[in-house]
């Protein structure tokens, strides 16, 4: 699944992939689409309420979860605001458990901070037990790419940006597969809203290119990213791009026969299986 989330859509386009719903009250929650993301929000309210986009579709334990996940500039005085991405269980409305996986920006007194935790819960009132957080500052950032790998037993691991902030594989994770994404907001006592882009889930796994002359070298370079490979005997080269770069657009260039090929505008995705024609 991708979603550049960049442009305005109706409702009815929106809920062709996702479904709207939370704990606050009717009226209280609210989502839109824009040329600067998807806006998820909660009016004013009391206590503690919040509105989130599950996704329709939900994926196995081998696939990387991402999104560019903003809270507002300016962080709160009083009462609590939160961004967030969760990969959580699909088996919730069968049988009420909303166990996840969840990294969040939280926004209190002036400042900022963002975590990595994971929560077990039926129904309601999952207990989340936080695994890292930043310091919380007043110049934390207000965007940051979130990437997500995790089986949804012992193994999680996060990025934000390029950085990975937190893994281990000797988790009690107990998150049943498949998974769905949650795109969130949570408040307390304020009106809030987070805003999500370029959100995408691609397997776990490198972008195959055959056709090539064995022996012959690969490159792909997609912004910061530069990923090689040596084509085998049957003429077949692996690209094993690291997660949060999994899913992009770049410059494939092919050298091998004595002569370079480049293949400009190259997208790709973790998984996909490419055949060069035309020569190598």
């Amino acid at each position: 699944m991708a979603d550049p989330l960049d442009q305005p859509v109706s409702q009815g386009q929106l809920l062709d992939h996702y479904v709207f719903n939370g704990s606050a009250a009717p009226g209280v929650g609210w989502a839109r689409a824009t040329a600067s993301g998807l806006q998820v929000g909660v009016h004013p309210h009391a206590g503690w309420a919040g509105w989130f986009a599950v996704t329709l579709d939900a994926a196995g334990p081998g696939v990387v979860w991402h999104t560019d996940m903003s809270r507002p500039r300016r962080a709160v005085s009083a009462g609590k605001g939160e961004a967030v991405f969760a990969v959580q269980t699909a088996t919730t409305q069968h049988n009420g458990a909303i166990n996840y996986v969840v990294v969040s920006a939280l926004s209190l007194d002036g400042k900022g901070e963002w975590l990595v935790g994971y929560a077990h819960g039926v129904v309601a009132n999952a207990d989340t037990e936080v695994l890292w957080r930043s310091p919380l500052r007043a110049d934390a950032p207000t965007t940051e790419p979130v990437t997500i790998r995790t089986d949804g037993r012992h193994s999680l691991a996060v990025w934000l940006g390029d950085r990975r902030v937190y893994a281990s594989d000797r988790l009690h994770l107990d998150i049943p597969s498949p998974f769905q994404a949650y795109l969130e907001v949570q408040s307390q006592n304020i009106g809030y809203a987070a805003s999500f882009r370029n959100f995408w889930v691609a397997d776990a796994a490198p972008v195959t290119v055959t056709g090539v002359s064995p022996g012959a070298r690969l490159r792909l370079v997609s912004g910061r990213t530069v990923v090689t490979a040596v084509a085998g005997r049957d003429g077949t080269a692996s690209l094993s791009a690291p997660s949060p770069a999994l899913v992009g657009t770049g410059t494939l260039t092919v050298m091998g026969g004595g002569r370079r090929r480049d293949v400009t505008l190259f997208p790709y995705a973790g998984g996909d299986v490419w055949r060069l024609t035309g020569g190598s």
